[in-house]
């Protein structure tokens, strides 16, 4: 005797690929052609390097900016 589960098993009458892999195919399709998502991420590095940079510069400058300022208040005061 044969497989029974064999029998049970439903063709593709047309020879073309069923519904669920043509959706599949056209989401991930849809989903690698969308721009959105990869111009927010590049708008976040962006400002992430900004505020990097900013950072950094008032970091290295803070000595000589907290130095002259106190010599300012210091010289101001009696």
């Amino acid at each position: 005797m044969g497989e029974a589960g064999e029998a049970f098993r439903l063709s593709n009458a047309a020879g073309g690929r069923s519904a669920g892999r043509v959706f599949a195919r056209f989401s991930l399709t849809r989903f690698a052609r969308d721009k959105r998502g990869a111009t927010a991420i590049e708008y976040g590095l962006i400002v992430a390097l900004i505020a990097v940079v900013i950072i950094g510069s008032l970091t290295a400058l803070s000595g000589t900016v907290q130095s002259k300022l106190y010599d300012n208040v210091a010289g101001a005061l009696p």
